[in-house]
């Protein structure tokens, strides 16, 4: 059961309720956190680890030259983890929906 860290693991192929309840925790963050993305425009501070503000400007009639005070910066190495972690816990739920009701 490769699906739950190994420090959660009962047995080679079991798993308790621990298991079980971080399998459900992984599934309720991707969804949470996949609505928040969809009308939370800050949330890349939450959870990019983005700092600092954005400032882009109009150029020869195009967006997407950065202004004086643009500071933005994203931590790729955090997003990708964030990433993974929403996608994994969609997978999860894939593979594990019908045993949400048992």
């Amino acid at each position: 059961m490769s699906d739950i860290p190994a420090c959660m693991r009962k047995a080679e192929d079991t798993w308790d309720e621990d298991g079980f309840n971080w399998i459900m925790d992984e599934m309720i963050f991707s969804f949470d956190h996949e609505y928040r993305c969809a009308y939370d425009d800050d949330y890349e501070e939450d959870y990019y680890y983005a700092t600092g503000e954005m400032d882009y400007i109009m150029q020869d009639g195009e967006w997407g030259k950065t202004g004086p005070n643009h500071t933005y910066e994203v931590n790729e190495e955090k997003r990708k983890e964030f990433e993974e972690r929403v996608t994994n816990g969609f997978r999860l739920f894939g593979k594990y929906f019908q045993n949400l009701w048992d």
